[in-house]
């Protein structure tokens, strides 16, 4: 049987060489963390509103500004971090990894209410948010993305940006890179998954083919529906690394009431 595995969260060092060889975070089962395999270069102004989430100056997740000083990503980027904010910070408004953007301090933290940090496998209700210490100055760089109005549909087409690596143990993508896909819906993608891992009915899937897909360091990473650019969902999980199984996505959809709960006017 496959090992299902959460998009878990890769230590990226913020400076790399150019053969550097990424050091991957294990954490939660031991298997490491998933990055966008085959994906395209694009820009942070083409996508403003991703962001780099770093733990003691390495890159360990991303996320998406749904407003100034509100991240959301995976519950599972969240956990970890949870009781030693002083070393983690976000970085925002770059397309590089190792150069550029704006640094911000962390304040608080959340995750969803219903989702089993203690539990085995992939836990669903994959999502929380991080809260900046101080609001970032809007610019073409960094802008929040607007949060969706419905659920996503099946086919409809979104697009996923993320740094990570370029595919299992493999180098890290140093630039922003994107993929395109198409939604496919829980009922589908369970036939693809039976017996691998569980799909919830408030997660979506993405497959595009062998050899393209999510990998290390892609955990929160937003996808963005190419009709109205608002968040569709967040990278939550799959098998590493586009291996031509379907990937597993938190649908955001679901969780409007609770990020408005705490992130009120968003």
């Amino acid at each position: 049987m496959k090992t299902p595995t959460p998009r878990r969260a890769a230590r990226v060092s913020a400076a790399i060489a150019p053969a550097a060889a990424a050091m991957v975070l294990l954490i939660a089962g031991g298997t490491p963390a998933e990055a966008l395999v085959n994906g395209q270069a694009t820009s942070i102004e083409q996508y403003s509103h991703v962001v780099s989430i770093r733990q003691n100056g390495n890159h360990i997740c991303n996320g998406a500004l749904v407003n100034t000083v509100t991240v959301a990503t995976a519950a599972h980027c969240v956990v970890p971090i949870e009781r030693s904010l002083s070393s983690v910070e976000v970085v925002s408004g770059t397309t590089y990894l190792d150069s550029g953007g704006q640094r911000h301090r962390v304040s608080r933290t959340y995750v969803h209410p219903n989702y089993n940090r203690y539990g085995t496998g992939r836990p669903i209700d994959d999502i929380g948010l991080i809260q900046l210490a101080q609001p970032l100055q809007e610019n073409a760089g960094q802008r929040p993305v607007r949060l969706p109005t419905s659920a996503p549909y099946r086919g409809e087409r979104v697009t996923v940006t993320a740094w990570g690596l370029t595919g299992d143990k493999q180098r890290v993508h140093n630039d922003l890179r994107k993929i395109d896909a198409q939604v496919m819906l829980h009922d589908e993608c369970r036939t693809y998954l039976q017996g691998i891992m569980e799909v919830g009915s408030k997660e979506f899937c993405t497959l595009i083919g062998t050899g393209t897909g999510t990998c290390n360091g892609d955990s929160g990473a937003p996808l963005v529906r190419d009709s109205d650019r608002t968040l569709a969902g967040v990278v939550s999980g799959g098998l590493p690394c586009a291996r031509g199984y379907p990937d597993v996505q938190t649908s955001v959809y679901p969780y409007v009431s609770w990020i408005r709960s705490i992130v009120p006017g968003v």
